[in-house]
Formats: C-alpha cells, sequence, structure tokens
C-alpha cells in the first residue's frame, strides 16, 4: 500500500504537535519495516524533515531512500476516490480541512490501471496502517493452505512480487482469522474499524444459478461495506473446486492410492469425465449420491448439470473426504497452462488483491 501524508500534517508534526509526530513516526516505522511505501508531495517540507531530529530512531538515508524512491513512482494517474461520500459526511465547506488532517492510501485495481484512495485519519494510523492485513476466512487450515499454496504459486509471475506467504504471516505483515464456517459473520462484526481486512467465502453453489446463499452473501457485503472491508465470494462452489487435475493426482499417489499418479485415474472423479463446468462445482468431499438427484430443492438443477452422467446411469461418484485440500500443496508442480483458465485470472485477483492491501 502506498500512503501520502498530507503536507499540512507534515508541517504539524515539524511545529512540534506531538500527537501528530506519534503517529507520523508509527507510519514510518512501518515504511522502513516493509509494511508499505510513502510518497511525498512536491509541497511536502521533505528537507525539512531530513534535517530534523523529530524521528530520532529512524535512521535518515532510511527515510531519505523509501521517500526519494517513490516520488515518481507511485504519482496516481487515474484516482478512485471517495468525494461524494466525504462531502455527505463533512459539508463541502470542510472538505479542505478534512484533507489536511487524514492521511491517503492508494491500493492499485484491475491490473493496476486504476487507484482506489482511502482517507484514514491520522489517529486511526496504527490499528489501519501498523497492523497486520487480517485475512478473515471460514477455516483457517483449509483456506490457509489454499491461500498460501495459490499466492506462492502466482506471485512470482506478478509485475511487483512480494515475499511467500508464510514469510509474510511469520513477519505478522498478514494474518490469517478463523471465521468458523457460519459465526464467520460475528467475526466481522467483532474487527474494530480501521482496520485492513480482506474476507474470502465460498459461493458454495450446487450448480451455475444456485442462489441459495445470495442473502447470506448480500449480508457480508453489507458489513464488509459499512467498515471498509474488501470482500471476495468465490466463483466456483468451494476451495477444492479449484485443484487442478495434476495436483489431485500427485496427492492421491502420495498418500498411497496407486503405484504412480497417473494410475491414480482409476479414482471415480476422473473415470466421470467430467467437464470443466461439473468440477466446478461436484462437492470434492463428499462427492455425488443418488439421493443429489432427487432432491426436492435441487434435484432438477443437478440433473441437468450433470446430465452426461445422469442420463448413462452414472450417480454415485465417490469425492476425496474433507483432507482433499491437503492437495493443494501439489499446485506447485503445476504449469499456468494446467490450471482453468477462469480459475487462474480469480488466482491472479486474490493474488495481487493481497499484494496492494499489503
Amino acid at each position: 500500500m502506498v500512503i501520502q501524508i498530507s503536507t499540512k500534517l507534515w508541517k504539524k508534526a515539524l511545529n512540534g504537535e506531538k500527537i501528530i509526530q506519534r503517529e507520523i513516526r508509527r507510519i514510518l516505522i512501518a515504511i522502513a519495516d516493509g509494511l508499505h511505501e510513502l510518497y511525498i508531495d512536491k509541497d511536502d517540507p521533505i528537507d525539512q524533515i531530513l534535517d530534523s531530529n523529530l524521528f530520532p530512531d529512524l535512521e535518515k538515508s532510511d527515510i531519505k531512500k523509501f521517500s526519494r524512491k517513490t516520488i515518481t513512482q507511485f504519482k496516481p494517474t487515474i484516482l478512485v476516490t471517495t468525494q461524494d461520500f466525504i462531502k455527505s459526511q463533512v459539508g463541502k465547506a470542510s472538505i479542505a480541512t478534512f484533507f489536511d488532517n487524514h492521511v491517503m492510501t492508494e491500493t492499485q485495481l484491475n491490473n493496476q490501471t486504476t487507484l482506489c484512495i482511502h482517507f484514514v485519519a491520522i489517529e486511526a494510523s496504527k490499528t489501519y496502517l501498523c497492523q497486520p492485513l487480517s485475512i478473515v476466512v471460514e477455516n483457517d487450515t483449509s483456506d490457509q493452505c489454499f491461500l498460501q499454496n495459490v499466492y506462492n504459486f502466482i506471485n512470482p509471475t506478478t509485475n511487483k512480487p512480494t515475499k511467500e506467504f508464510e514469510i509474510l504471516a511469520e513477519y505478522q505483515i498478514i494474518e490469517i482469522i478463523h471465521g468458523g464456517g457460519s459465526t464467520t459473520y460475528n467475526q466481522l462484526e467483532r474487527i474494530i474499524h480501521p482496520r485492513r481486512v480482506l474476507c474470502i467465502i465460498d459461493s458454495d453453489k450446487k450448480y451455475p444459478t444456485d442462489t441459495l446463499n445470495d442473502l447470506k452473501i448480500a449480508e457480508y457485503q453489507k458489513i464488509c461495506n459499512e467498515k471498509d472491508f474488501t470482500f471476495m465470494v468465490l466463483k466456483n462452489s468451494e476451495i477444492e473446486n479449484y485443484l487442478p487435475d495434476k495436483s489431485l493426482l500427485e496427492w492421491l499417489f502420495a498418500k498411497g492410492y496407486g503405484i504412480s499418479a497417473e494410475s491414480c485415474k482409476s479414482h471415480d472423479y476422473f473415470s466421470a469425465n467430467f467437464t470443466a463446468m461439473q468440477k466446478k462445482f461436484f462437492d470434492m468431499k463428499k462427492g455425488l449420491k443418488p439421493t443429489n438427484f432427487t432432491d426436492p430443492t435441487h434435484g432438477h438443477q443437478i440433473q441437468v448439470l450433470y446430465s452426461t452422467q445422469y442420463n448413462a446411469g452414472l450417480t454415485t461418484i465417490k469425492g476425496f473426504k474433507d483432507e482433499v485440500y491437503e492437495a493443494f500443496n501439489h499446485l506447485n508442480i503445476c504449469t499456468l497452462t494446467d490450471i482453468d483458465a477462469d480459475d487462474l485470472l480469480e488466482f491472479k485477483t486474490i493474488t495481487q488483491t493481497i499484494q496492494q492491501l499489503i
């Protein structure tokens, strides 16, 4: 994340305002630790800042390094601002004062062509800028395995790669928060705003047009909007529906299912000859049973989705049980071409969102 401290806040620090000095020092330490980057405007009193003794525990050379580097590199070109919201909150006459007392942050979106601008009160810098990015998930074991392997798979291919996911966690640049499935909403309620939060949940769709969870998703979206959290719903049913065949086969072989990865294709999942669309909604843990096709709520749609298998009388297809998420640990044997095109696009979106929020 790129941070700009308003010129007036810099001047207030130079003029001896202790609270402003404390918060700016906090921000500079976070930047020096690699959590964020700093943009210095041409009107900011940078020479006075570098020559002052406001921050004796920080090396002047470090401040100069991270400030000078970001002067030209991160000047925003296309902005998505919240000025209309600000006007409604503080009134037109107070807008200038509002900007002067807030820290501006930039988060690049849409393949780095659009910048999302947020304004954070200087007093809130401790919780918003100097705490880890909180990633709220439904299950911290399986979802962390998914995110870690996806991030490490995509990260080296991006324009601005970071350290590996587990290093980011070790350095407390990110943290995984266990939502607990149905209690994930409660976790979002408990987090005190403002914080940088990314919430990722499964769609839990049983077929492409399934709308059963739309109300739940709308509730999650509402609380995330209210707290300025970033919210993502996976397009496939669950994280396991993103597993490429190559990873699954390697995992089955490692578990002793077959004498080679190739021989593991005898599993029901591969024998069923699923289409790419069917793989996105198949229950990877429990599989398919005859009762799924006769279910009064979803039975007809299940018959349509798996029409080839249903018409052939194939109504029992085994899943992989709960530990199937462990197959993501074999994602590193895949190439980009081994991943479904839509899934790969989602992998990139997840990775780039994390990169920009940290």
